[in-house]
């Protein structure tokens, strides 16, 4: 019983033990990874991962404000991401605290998807244009920083 119980803790000590910022860059990359394989597979449309302001209007799709998140269009997008990120993200994390971060994080790029899809109204045919990315989150994060850091 006791070599289960310190199993157990080791599980949980390395989860504690990593930013909750370095989780959130392993989530975005293997979620990368996986959204690329069942898209090319055509095992899911872009349609159910990515943004699409004519989809949300509809009421179809209402995750992808969650999931385009996580997507984006490519390595280089992604990798541009994730460095910024890595910078960005950790100095974010220790001055408001883990959980604070993560729902800023994760409100403000659902806020992002929301402003991406209420103004495709104002630019001739964004209605049928995807987003994808972690950059309306990280925008949100480096407005945070500046008002608490100014």
């Amino acid at each position: 019983m006791a070599y289960v119980y310190q199993i157990n803790q080791k599980k949980r000590s390395l989860l504690n033990s990593l930013s909750l910022n370095t989780l959130l860059i392993a989530i975005n990359v293997i979620a990368f990874i996986l959204f690329i394989v069942l898209i090319s597979a055509n095992f899911l449309p872009i349609d159910s991962i990515a943004i699409k302001p004519s989809n949300i209007l509809e009421g179809k799709y209402l995750w992808t404000f969650l999931t385009s998140m996580f997507m984006h269009a490519g390595f280089f997008h992604l990798f541009v991401n994730m460095l910024s990120l890595f910078f960005i993200g950790s100095l974010v994390e220790k001055i408001i605290g883990r959980k604070r971060y993560f729902w800023f994080y994760i409100l403000s790029g659902i806020f992002a998807g929301l402003f991406f899809v209420l103004s495709s109204p104002i630019f001739p045919g964004d209605f049928d244009t995807f987003a994808v990315g972690a950059s309306g989150a990280l925008f949100g994060l480096v407005g945070l920083l500046v008002l608490l850091t100014p």
